[in-house]
């Protein structure tokens, strides 16, 4: 059935252990879910006999510095640990297991798993620094396509960077690959910026250190929240090709990525389980909405089964009972029955004529929760980069805010977390094309982070982000940027294939 185009969603979600109904159930040839771990050990047993003639089954674990954590306020390692030893001893060995932690956390975490699930580690691999040389090299890599349409022969193989501004950052002839590749890129912008300050576009010498020059761009902030567009508009484009629908997502997976967004918009006394006392409490939580002092709740449900769904209300009903909070928020766009069902029938009495809101949730709102959760799952790693800077969670909630993205996502307009307004555009895009604000911002972000761009550069980029926009409508959007003294064109008499775009100040 994962094969079959027409139930291949409805065979995932019952791997992925979802209630569903009698009629899904039928349309996969099972009779039960998945809804104790003894039946999930039984899965993927099956799965590793299927396996044991042809490929072994990889499972990798990335990014666990954002898993949830144990009571005591330390990740729970040893859950994850307990999977691999269940693995190990009970299941054919043709599954290979992969599980990535930052160093700091391993050490911080070690002592408090089992010995026994240390020991059975087969490997442990710890990535080292590089030496000077390979730092050399990777920037060599990186120039080597722009030195191949030089016309004149650069004068070293890493022109305009020198290999003395390595030293800076090197500890015993040492560097982290991803600090060279930051400082290879920061070097290489603030030269670009020198030619362009002095209006020459002739070799220089190069910079050697992080001398200071004349800005004439965007100030830092700017560029660095560009920076960040970029990376989100990326992320988002990779969540929109993963998530096809709601569903894709399970309950509890959903209510987390919507608590962390409320997070990153100061939502205040978060906490979670306001379902406490039932089995549904990690498909909800509580906090204080930003500028609100009264206490919401929020539950998320979208298992179709509609006798989860009475289960659901029920607690949901008995948890205001318990003045748990003073509004619930529903969120949920599946099926809510009828009036021959419990559950609807408990769902009519606490939503009508209460405070108490039903909200609906579209797919893009399930892309922006998702992209975000993606970028603080890469924080936390500490594998976010955003322009010249690896920010912390901290810093990510701060970016995300000032970035105002976040304001584009309807169930966040429906909570009224977020505002509304847009700008209005004079440019003609017909409804079946791209969102023009979004390529006008995708076109000044790129010129805010480059510093200046070739013309023809910045159309090749910005039609390779867009599905079908067309070279005419990006020269328009470049045009009004101009006109809006956003952008300028520096060399406005040369031919369009030689000119440069930069910001205005």
């Amino acid at each position: 059935h994962l094969v079959d185009p027409e139930l291949r969603s409805v065979a995932c979600d019952w791997l992925r252990g979802e209630d569903l109904d009698e009629e899904d159930l039928q349309s996969i040839g099972v009779k039960y879910t998945i809804d104790t771990e003894e039946a999930a050990k039984n899965i993927l047993s099956n799965f590793g006999r299927i396996a044991a003639d042809t490929q072994p089954i990889v499972l990798c674990f990335d990014q666990l510095d954002n898993i949830p954590k144990s009571p005591e306020g330390f990740l729970d390692l040893q859950a994850l640990f307990n999977i691999n030893s269940t693995l190990h001893s009970q299941y054919p060995h043709n599954f290979a297991i992969l599980i990535s932690i930052i160093q700091s956390t391993w050490i911080e975490h070690r002592n408090l798993m089992n010995q026994a699930d240390d020991a059975r580690l087969t490997a442990k691999l710890f990535l080292k620094s590089i030496t000077l040389d390979e730092a050399e090299a990777i920037w060599e890599a990186r120039l080597y396509p722009l030195h191949k349409q030089a016309k004149v022969e650069p004068p070293s193989h890493i022109y305009p960077l020198k290999r003395e501004a390595l030293a800076t950052e090197e500890e015993r002839g040492k560097i982290n690959p991803r600090t060279a590749l930051m400082k290879g890129r920061k070097l290489f912008q603030d030269y670009k910026e020198m030619l362009l300050s002095r209006g020459d576009d002739t070799r220089e010498e190069p910079i050697p250190t992080e001398e200071k020059v004349e800005k004439i761009v965007a100030p830092e902030k700017d560029e660095l929240l560009a920076a960040f567009q970029l990376v989100w508009h990326s992320e988002f484009q990779k969540v929109e090709q993963q998530i096809s629908r709601i569903r894709d997502l399970s309950g509890p997976q959903l209510i987390r990525i919507f608590r962390e967004v409320l997070a990153a918009l100061e939502a205040q006394k978060i906490q979670e389980g306001l379902l406490a006392r039932s089995a549904y409490s990690h498909y909800s939580f509580s906090c204080q909405l930003p500028g609100q002092s009264e206490r919401v709740g929020f539950v998320w449900s979208e298992e179709p089964n509609l006798n989860s769904f009475y289960h659901i209300m029920n607690a949901s009903q008995q948890a205001i009972k318990r003045k748990q909070c003073k509004k619930l928020y529903l969120i949920r766009a599946e099926w809510l029955g009828n009036n021959k069902n419990k559950g609807y029938k408990l769902y009519r009495q606490i939503f009508t004529g209460t405070l108490h809101r039903h909200l609906t949730p579209d797919l893009k709102s399930i892309h922006y929760l998702a992209t975000y959760h993606n970028l603080v799952n890469s924080a936390c790693s500490r594998e976010l980069v955003v322009g010249d800077k690896t920010p912390s969670l901290e810093e990510l909630e701060e970016l995300i805010r000032n970035s105002q993205i976040l304001n584009k996502c309807i169930l966040l307009q429906d909570l009224g977390v977020v505002s509304s307004s847009f700008e209005t555009e004079d440019v003609e895009f017909s409804s079946s094309e791209i969102d023009r604000l979004q390529v006008k911002e995708f076109i000044l972000n790129l010129v805010k982070t480059q510093k200046f761009m070739g013309r023809t550069i910045l159309i090749q980029n910005a039609s390779g982000q867009f599905e079908g926009l067309t070279n005419a409508k990006i020269e328009q959007l470049i045009q009004q940027l101009c006109q809006e003294k956003k952008v300028q064109i520096v060399d406005p008499n040369a031919s369009p294939e030689e000119q440069l775009i930069s910001l205005v100040t």
